[in-house]
């Protein structure tokens, strides 16, 4: 038997046309982030920041290294949503300019492993 092939296609040209339409019925000091997390699905962060960076206001990601890889290809505010949990990862965060959701006894908590 032979299995139908599938393929997913992103037009971001219609994605980006979708994100101005959003931001046109918005007040105009709302800002858009977009949600970019496990390699954009498996469809290349690197791509898909390219893609976007002009028409989003940061960007939001679950692991550092996906940060990281944004980075790279955006000067744009990055919020890495998983948290940090080591002083070489708080680090790296502080270093590229990331910012990182976390609760305040955590931050009390690896602050001090840090000033150690």
């Amino acid at each position: 038997m032979i299995e139908p092939n599938s393929e997913l296609v992103i037009d971001y040209e219609l994605i980006r046309n979708n994100i101005q339409v959003i931001k046109d019925n918005l007040p105009s000091n709302c800002k858009i982030m977009g949600i970019i997390k496990s390699n954009a699905y498996g469809h290349d962060l690197e791509r898909a920041t390219q893609a976007l960076d002009d028409a989003i206001d940061g960007y939001g990601v679950v692991r550092l290294g996906e940060a990281l890889k944004i980075r790279e290809n955006s000067l744009k505010p990055i919020l890495a949503m998983q948290g940090v949990y080591s002083s070489d990862a708080y680090d790296a965060l502080k270093q590229n300019n990331i910012w990182v959701c976390c609760s305040f006894n955590f931050t009390i908590t690896i602050g001090k492993a840090i000033s150690r």
